[in-house]
């Protein structure tokens, strides 16, 4: 059992470090779309950065409510 609450606790660390680091995250991946010769969009709009957090929150609901359901 405790095993399942670490899991979760290290998942939702990750998530949570995501959701606060999510435009830095953005501009990393488009730097490496970039070099990897994607001709991907690299729109990095506050826009683009609210539904990327809002996504994550869902995630991470969504991702710990089934942790909690299945390991628990």
């Amino acid at each position: 059992m405790t095993l399942g609450w670490l899991l979760i606790a290290a998942w939702s660390a990750v998530i949570v470090y995501v959701i606060v680091d999510v435009r830095r995250v953005m501009a990393f991946n488009s730097r490496r779309n970039a070099q990897i010769g994607l001709g991907l969009p690299t729109s990095q709009s506050d826009r683009a950065v609210l539904i990327n957090r809002v996504a994550l929150v869902v995630l991470l609901i969504g991702s710990d409510a089934l942790l909690v359901h299945y390991l628990l």
